[in-house]
């Protein structure tokens, strides 16, 4: 019998210590299907597996615009002609549609496949562009004979789609391990499942639990009004969260494991923290980035702090 408690716990460590996304995401896979919540097993398929094969359901984060359209052309120049080579091409000239159009990307690909391409190249991403593409472009420029045409992404959002799909199951896996082990070596889904179907929920759907009558549940989530769903976290709950931050951010210095990570997320979190209105979730998401990453280090002092600051973030929300 798969021991579930322990496979989650691997996953945890490979994503703490970088390990490749398909090793990460052939665990994930067998963990989904042991945990049969199917919620979990379409994002993970998509995620991790197929990618996205629907438009409808690919989500926020795989959403971007492109950096610019670069092209090698040769134009008319007196007698003779001139050749550009990665020229940036004005397609504001398109009108705002058709440069709406030619500018939002979608990434529809699966997490190995963006590792794959990332691998190969440390420069932004070059997509090639569709036929009627070509013809939108080939419209402002008439008397350009385009030999090689590419949009422009920028790899850091490659990187942030990678890096949110590692966040979701950091939050989900270390949520099991506070509230559903309780030390045991292994555990009984059916007797866990609605405990694991709000886990998974909570994380994936932004926060809406349906119940089996029927009864939407908001779990861990702010529905409030005002910009993005934001809210103000009480003054008092703040210093207290910018305190522990801070003392993990001395204690990050005598880290050397991942120390760029850990200290990319204390940054985000005071960025966070010095926001008019925070957002909980993503402060939350940090704390449990950093617990994930500390997990395996010796006289770990940092997942104290950690544990305390959501508790706080908890009573906020």
């Amino acid at each position: 019998m798969i021991n579930i408690r322990k496979l989650i716990e691997e996953v945890i460590c490979d994503l703490t210590y970088n390990v490749s996304i398909s090793t990460v995401g052939s665990k994930v896979q067998v963990i989904s299907r042991l945990l049969k919540n199917k919620i979990f097993t379409d994002w993970v398929d998509s995620e991790f597996v197929n990618g996205y094969i629907d438009d409808a359901i690919i989500p926020k984060h795989r959403k971007s615009t492109i950096t610019g359209v670069y092209a090698d052309f040769i134009t008319p120049h007196g007698f003779g002609m001139m050749q550009y080579k990665n020229t940036e091409i004005p397609i504001v000239n398109l009108g705002n549609e058709k440069y709406e159009q030619i500018t939002e990307i979608k990434v529809k690909d699966s997490l190995s496949v963006i590792q794959s391409v990332l691998e190969n190249t440390k420069d932004d991403i070059a997509y090639s562009l569709g036929p009627n593409e070509v013809y939108m472009i080939q419209m402002i420029m008439p008397n350009c004979q385009i030999m090689r045409i590419n949009k422009i992404v920028s790899r850091h959002f490659f990187e942030a789609i990678i890096q949110t799909a590692k966040n979701k199951l950091l939050d989900i896996f270390l949520e099991f391990n506070d509230t559903m082990f309780n030390q045991e070596i292994d555990f009984d889904v059916m007797n866990k499942k609605r405990e694991i179907d709000r886990i998974i929920n909570k994380t994936i759907n932004a926060g809406v639990y349906i119940e089996d009558k029927g009864i939407a549940n908001i779990c861990d989530s702010t529905i409030v009004g005002g910009n993005r769903n934001n809210i103000e976290i009480y003054s008092k709950a703040k210093e207290e969260l910018r305190s522990i931050t801070d003392k993990i951010e001395e204690l990050v210095h005598n880290i050397d494991l991942d120390r760029e990570d850990l200290v990319a997320e204390v940054v985000k979190i005071k960025m966070e923290l010095g926001s008019q209105y925070q957002q909980p979730k993503v402060i939350k998401s940090a704390f449990n980035a950093i617990k994930g990453i500390v997990i395996g280090v010796a006289a770990n002092r940092i997942t104290p702090l950690v544990d305390s600051a959501l508790e706080i973030l908890k009573q906020q929300i």
